[in-house]
């Protein structure tokens, strides 16, 4: 029974030993990512009056946000797919946001583009098919993605 006694003590101490809070720091994990509600490959492409949807799925960002221009909207997540979605719109949100998730209303035929920039305190770099570098402004680096947009008549 005694080296029981000894062999879970020493189990405790070597625990306790291990396991200070100085040694367990977080990896700090930078990555420059997003999703749409566009198929990954497929260009796009909507009609007037849809929407797509956009969420930036980046970690260790300092700060983020989107842009859009003049004649779209943000509209509220709680909008219903397949109708008019001009009573989703959010009064006043104006063209810069910086919400995770962005659902953006195309009204009128045209060529669009939609904006993320994220900045982070070390450089990254995007390995997609086309790499996007994050640039050095001041004492943080700037990540960019624009999505151009082709929005086709009714």
């Amino acid at each position: 029974m005694k080296k029981i006694s000894i062999i879970i003590s020493s189990l405790l101490l070597l625990l306790s030993i291990g396991c200070t809070k100085d040694e367990t720091e977080r990896t700090v994990f930078n990555e420059f990512t997003w999703y749409t509600s566009i198929p990954n490959g497929l260009a796009y492409t909507v009609k007037a009056g849809e929407n797509i949807s956009f969420i930036d799925l980046s970690q260790g960002a300092l700060s983020h946000e989107w842009t859009i221009q003049e004649g779209n909207f943000y509209l509220s997540p709680k909008f219903v797919k397949g109708t008019n979605l001009t009573p989703y719109i959010i009064p006043n949100k104006g063209l810069v946001t910086d919400d995770t998730t962005v659902h953006v209303l195309f009204p009128a035929e045209g060529t669009y583009t939609v904006k993320l920039k994220n900045t982070y305190n070390s450089k990254i770099v995007y390995p997609g098919t086309v790499p996007i570098e994050a640039v050095q402004v001041g004492d943080v680096w700037i990540a960019e993605k624009v999505f151009t947009v082709i929005v086709t008549p009714l």
